[in-house]
């Protein structure tokens, strides 16, 4: 993981996956292990029934099914979506922090002042040769809106994004 911004109703993140996962596609093995993962805290929490769908396939559904993926293909647009997600929580209608620094949820701090505050980042500019080729990844996430009449709503306490439904 080279960057991410989690936020209220979706997470930015640029990635690369190291080996392939069968036949899956890099975005799909993503969104498959995560959900798989989120479900079983839901579950523990009592919550995945907002989650459950009528399908054939799945009886649950976390993320929307329009994920955007982006492959960075050059320094220039590294940095571009670098600053574009690191800038999404203090923007338009978010206004979550003041400063994009202060924004908890986020590896801004890493870039601007090599502040690691949660052990997994690796410093995209190191390791971008031009041949290496990274996905940025937007994932929306399911809200009972869609199930259940209610939404998903965040707030920040601290150094907790806490998560109700309303």
């Amino acid at each position: 993981v080279y960057a991410f911004v989690l936020m209220p109703n979706h997470i930015h993140i640029i990635w690369q996956q190291n080996k392939l996962n069968g036949k899956e596609t890099p975005q799909g093995s993503f969104l498959k292990y995560t959900a798989h993962e989120f479900l079983k805290k839901l579950k523990l929490s009592g919550q995945s029934k907002m989650y459950e769908v009528n399908a054939a396939n799945k009886k649950h559904e976390l993320w929307h099914r329009d994920s955007l993926s982006i492959e960075i293909y050059s320094k220039a647009v590294a940095i571009q979506k670098l600053k574009y997600i690191h800038f999404n929580p203090v923007s338009g209608k978010w206004q979550l922090s003041k400063d994009d620094l202060d924004y908890h949820f986020s590896s801004a701090k890493f870039y601007e002042r090599g502040i690691d505050n949660f052990g997994f980042l690796t410093n995209l500019y190191t390791v971008f040769d031009g041949f290496n080729i990274l996905v940025v990844l937007l994932c929306r996430i399911v809200s009972c809106a869609t199930n259940q009449g209610g939404e998903l709503c965040a707030t920040n306490q601290g150094n907790d994004l806490r998560y109700n439904w309303n």
